[in-house]
């Protein structure tokens, strides 16, 4: 692939997040053109937010898929945007509990993303129902730790986050079943080879000889799983 194409290719991947910032900068450029400077300061941390792929992906020597962006950059959006900058929260309830079941499906995505990553670089040999088990934690714990942050935050600055504990727990069971829902497609395509997106998150051959000649990581290509043994491993 010549640099040119190179070049092409990242812009692709990256669209999603540089339609978010060009969004994001427009609200935060219109705000402080009209002298309101508050209203400028949450599209200009969501503007640096999505700029966060960049710096991952150079540290960690990776990829990032489209389809992982771009439910980033629809969560920077559905989220802090709409939900607190356009008071989509406040016009449907709801609308909190939707961003969470929606982020758990980011988060559990991004797990496997990760596992992965590992699995290919460390030549790993995981059962199905061990790498399920991790989807399903980081999930759940990045859950924990958001309404650890959105308690300290009503504690020490005086937000309103955590109306009641009904609403904490529901917004943690959901992230958390989303992820569930996340790990159980995932245990269908190690062993029946259902839902084959997962290949583009694993790096799975029939993915990686399509784009190997652009990936940073040397995909080394793997056995089929096998029903009903939960184990998969690399081509020996």
């Amino acid at each position: 692939m010549n640099t040119l194409d190179s070049k092409r290719s990242t812009a692709r991947r990256h669209a999603p997040l540089i339609v978010t910032e060009v969004i994001l900068a427009a609200f935060a450029l219109t705000a402080v053109f009209r002298g309101n400077g508050t209203e400028a300061l949450l599209p200009s941390a969501l503007f640096l937010a999505a700029l966060v792929p960049l710096p991952v992906e150079k540290l960690a020597a990776v990829r990032i898929p489209l389809r992982l962006q771009l439910l980033y950059a629809l969560l920077l959006l559905s989220g802090p945007f709409f939900g607190s900058h356009l008071h989509f929260y406040a016009v449907w309830s709801p609308w909190d509990t939707v961003v969470h079941f929606f982020s758990g499906f980011l988060i559990a995505l991004a797990a496997v993303f990760a596992l992965g990553v590992t699995i290919r670089r460390y030549r790993l040999v995981l059962p199905v129902w061990f790498e399920a088990a991790v989807v399903i934690s980081v999930s759940a714990s990045v859950a924990m730790l958001w309404e650890f942050a959105e308690f300290f935050a009503d504690l020490t600055i005086g937000t309103s986050s955590q109306l009641t504990n009904t609403d904490t727990m529901t917004d943690m069971v959901v992230g958390t079943l989303s992820a569930v829902i996340v790990a159980a497609a995932f245990i269908l395509y190690r062993q029946r080879g259902w839902f084959s997106a997962f290949a583009g998150l694993l790096g799975d051959p029939e993915i990686t000889r399509e784009s190997a000649s652009s990936s940073p990581l040397t995909v080394e290509p793997r056995r089929s799983a096998t029903v009903g043994d939960g184990r998969h491993g690399p081509t020996g």
